[in-house]
């Protein structure tokens, strides 16, 4: 006959994997929603907040409750730290629907890229944007800091020499750094795919769809190009 306490364990234990499996219910219920579709949100709501229509979804008590089982992210963007281009914002998206990866100059270090792979595969993710902004002042320091100079310490050296090694030839005579950024942005999407089997199996298996973006300061646009990772795009 059982004991009242094994009885209670025998129910904690229940409950506990009830709870465990409505979360990875709910974390994976992101991979419903195709690349394509994905992208065109992230389009709709940068729209919205470039034209000063924001509809600030999802950010009310109810959603708050809502995600306490778990999370589901549609989209992952790789960000600059910069404070002037916060992703839900610059997307107009609610709590919960971009999982939000931000380091200077969008740089791929270890723990950044551990993070992409975490929302890919435990969350369901199926878009990654590589999210550049005009006057990044990381890239600006990589063109103007010369060979052999310190940026200030070493872990400024180690971000900025990894800039410089996509923005090497580059120019400052662009006072937006326009050009500078976008090679950036693609040499980070290049590292993505050479660095990650993980990403780059479901890229190839159409799971998962890597795109890139430049926002610009003074519209709020973001202007996207494709994943062909091909450096020759001229928009």
């Amino acid at each position: 006959m059982e004991t009242v306490t094994l009885r209670a364990a025998r129910l904690v234990l229940t409950i506990a994997c009830l709870v465990m499996g409505s979360v990875r219910a709910s974390d994976h219920a992101s991979s419903a929603i195709s690349p394509d579709e994905a992208l065109r949100r992230l389009e709709a709501g940068n729209e919205r907040f470039a034209s000063g229509k924001t509809e600030h979804p999802a950010q009310d008590a109810h959603r708050r409750q809502e995600l306490i089982s778990g999370q589901s992210p549609f989209a992952i963007v790789l960000g600059c730290s910069d404070s002037r281009v916060p992703p839900e914002i610059v997307f107009d998206q609610g709590l919960g629907e971009i999982f939000d990866v931000r380091v200077a100059g969008n740089v791929l270090d270890p723990a950044t890229l551990a993070s992409l792979e975490y929302a890919v595969d435990h969350l369901g993710s199926r878009l990654i944007l590589i999210l550049g902004h005009e006057k990044c002042g990381a890239v600006q320091a990589a063109l103007s800091l010369s060979k052999g100079a310190s940026a200030g310490s070493p872990d400024l050296d180690s971000l900025v020499h990894s800039i410089q090694l996509n923005v090497r030839g580059d120019h400052l005579d662009d006072p937006l750094l326009r050009q500078p950024v976008r090679h950036q942005v693609d040499g980070v999407a290049q590292d993505l795919l050479k660095r990650s089997n993980l990403i780059r199996k479901k890229v190839d298996a159409g799971e998962v769809r890597v795109v890139r973006g430049i926002y610009a300061l003074s519209s709020g646009r973001v202007a996207f190009w494709d994943d062909s990772l091909a450096s020759s795009d001229s928009r």
